[in-house]
């Protein structure tokens, strides 16, 4: 009996190692900058039950994707991998409700190009006078300036850029509903 429970005990481990060594392996892509190396990984492995049951899985694949769709040579595929990952850091930050992880240097830029991706598109959605699309965006770039002031990522007591980019866009889509959220910005 004790040999099978020493067995098992060390067969969840060497699982729990592997699995380990999985996100290691991604987040070292991070780090030496080679990201679609990473997104390779993290697409491999994200089918796996035992590798998406880590709050861990889901930042790294964020940042990842930030990071992939960041480059400038990407264009509307970029902007769909930075949608995709920050909607998986959303599901991060529920499966963490302690943030255990966003100061982790190959994770805490992430944060940062959702930032600045969604209030540079805001400004161009802004600029084609499409306002709707500008707000969401704006809206979007107000949490995480406020996330990254809150986390300590970086200080940004307010943004007040995006607060009036926001206001004008809300004003400017001349629907007295979006007039009341002009008016909180």
């Amino acid at each position: 009996m004790k040999k099978i429970l020493i067995g098992s005990g060390f067969l969840a481990f060497v699982t729990f190692a592997g699995f380990a060594q999985k996100y290691d392996e991604a987040k070292n892509l991070i780090v030496l900058q080679q990201f679609d190396k990473a997104k390779e990984s993290v697409d491999k492995n994200w089918s796996n039950a035992k590798y998406t049951s880590k709050p861990e899985a889901y930042i790294l694949k964020a940042a990842v994707y930030a990071m992939v769709g960041n480059s400038p040579d990407k264009g509307d595929a970029g902007k769909a991998l930075i949608d995709e990952g920050e909607k998986v850091y959303q599901e991060y930050l529920t499966k963490d409700p302690k943030r255990t992880l966003v100061l982790d240097p190959a994770y805490s830029n992430a944060p940062i190009v959702f930032y600045t991706s969604y209030i540079n598109r805001g400004i161009g959605e802004y600029n084609n006078k499409d306002y709707k699309k500008a707000l969401d965006l704006f809206e979007k770039s107000l949490f995480y300036s406020g996330f990254l002031n809150e986390t300590g990522i970086a200080s940004m007591p307010l943004d007040t850029t995006g607060q009036l980019l926001a206001g004008a866009a809300a004003q400017n889509i001349g629907d007295p509903e979006y007039d009341k959220i002009a008016i909180q910005h």
